[in-house]
C-alpha cells in the first residue's frame, strides 16, 4: 500500500492528511477493513477516475468513518458523516475519488462541501492561486448587428473585434455569471436530500464573430475566486487565449460597469435598435440581480411563496440608477 500526503483547503485553513493509496485489487476491496484505529489526520484515498461513480461499503468495518466524495477538480461534492459499520453503502455519482477519514473529522476541522482537496490526481493547479484584481472590460456597440469588446486581466489583453448579431453576447455572459453566483436559486442544488447547498461550479457562453468566435468558460472556486477561460474558435485546433484566476466581484464589477454605461448612454429602446432588430431586449433581469449581489453581497430573494416580496419597481429603478464606482 502506497503512502502519500493530501491537503484539504477550507475557507480558513489547510489540513494536511497522511493517506494510504490502495495499489492492487485486494487492498482496494479491503480498504480500512482491518484497521482498529486510524491515526489523527490519516485517511485512505480511493481512485474512481475511470468509473466516475463510487459505491463504498461499511460491512464488517471496525471503526466509523467520514466519507468525502471529490470531483475531478478536487472539489468536495458530498460528505457522509460518521457512517457506522453494517449494511451502509455511501455512494455518489460524478466523482473522481473518495477519501475515508476518522469519524467526526469533517466537523472537527470544518471541512464542508465546496472545499477542495489538493493532490496529484485532481486537475486543480489553478485552485491554489491567488486571484487577479487588476481587471478592465469595455463593450461598445458598433452599428446594427455588431459590437466590439476589450478585456484586460493583469498583463493579458484580448480584443473581440466583431461580435455578431448571430449570438446574444450581453445576455450570454450575464446569464453565465448569474449561474455561478452564490445563493441564486437557479445555481443551487441540494446533495442527496440533504440541506447542504452545492453551487453550480461551471458555466459558459459563446460570442460569435464571422467566421469564428470565442467560447467563455467560468469555473467557481470559492465565493471570492473564479477561473476564467477564453478559447478562440477561429481555428480547427481551438486555442486557449486566456486562463486566469480572478476575483469574482472585481470581474463582475468591470462587466456590469461596461453594460451600465450602455444603458446610461443609449437607454433600452435605442440599445436594442443599435444592436439588432430581432426582438432581443437588454437582459435587465439578469443585470439587476448581479448588480444587487455586487452591492449587497447576497442574492436578491424574489421567491416569496405567495407573499408579497419586499421588492418593487421603485427598488429596481433605484438599483438601476445606483452608480458603479
Amino acid at each position: 500500500m502506497k503512502n502519500s500526503k493530501l491537503i484539504i483547503k477550507t475557507e480558513t485553513e489547510e489540513i494536511q492528511y497522511d493517506i494510504y493509496i490502495p495499489e492492487n485489487d485486494k487492498e482496494y476491496c479491503n480498504g480500512l477493513l482491518n484497521f482498529e484505529l486510524l491515526a489523527n489526520k490519516t485517511g485512505m484515498l480511493f481512485d474512481f477516475s475511470k468509473q466516475n461513480h463510487a459505491v463504498m461499503t461499511m460491512q464488517n468495518m471496525k471503526i466509523p468513518l467520514d466519507f468525502i466524495f471529490i470531483d475531478k477538480n478536487g472539489r468536495i461534492v458530498k460528505i457522509d458523516h460518521s457512517v457506522q459499520s453494517g449494511n451502509n453503502f455511501p455512494c455518489c455519482d460524478a466523482v473522481y475519488a473518495v477519501l475515508e477519514v476518522n469519524s467526526g473529522d469533517c466537523k472537527k476541522y470544518n471541512i464542508s462541501v465546496l472545499d477542495y482537496a489538493i493532490y496529484a490526481l485532481f486537475k486543480n493547479s489553478s485552485f491554489n492561486k491567488s486571484s487577479e484584481t487588476n481587471i478592465e472590460f469595455k463593450y461598445t456597440l458598433k452599428g446594427v448587428g455588431w459590437a466590439n469588446a476589450y478585456l484586460k486581466i493583469g498583463n493579458r489583453e484580448i480584443s473581440f473585434p466583431a461580435i455578431s448579431y448571430l449570438c446574444y453576447p450581453i445576455y450570454g455572459i450575464l446569464e453565465a455569471l448569474l449561474h455561478i453566483t452564490p445563493g441564486y436559486a437557479q445555481s443551487v442544488i441540494y446533495a442527496y436530500e440533504s440541506n447542504i447547498p452545492i453551487y453550480n461550479r461551471v458555466s459558459s457562453c459563446n460570442w460569435e464573430d464571422e467566421p469564428g468566435g470565442y467560447a467563455w468558460g467560468f469555473d467557481f472556486i470559492d465565493k471570492n475566486r473564479i477561473i476564467i477561460k477564453i478559447i478562440s474558435l477561429y481555428k480547427e485546433n481551438k486555442q486557449i487565449e486566456l486562463e486566469k484566476v480572478v476575483n469574482f466581484k472585481e470581474f463582475l464589477k468591470a462587466v456590469l460597469k461596461a453594460f451600465d454605461k450602455i444603458i446610461k448612454d443609449y437607454g433600452f429602446i435605442t440599445a436594442k435598435a443599435n444592436w439588432a432588430q430581432d426582438g432581443r431586449n437588454f437582459p435587465i433581469s439578469e443585470f439587476l440581480q448581479l448588480k444587487y449581489y455586487l452591492f449587497y453581497d447576497m442574492p436578491l430573494n424574489y421567491f416569496c411563496e405567495g407573499k408579497t416580496p419586499d421588492w418593487s419597481l421603485k427598488n429596481e429603478i433605484e438599483l438601476l440608477n445606483k452608480e458603479i464606482d
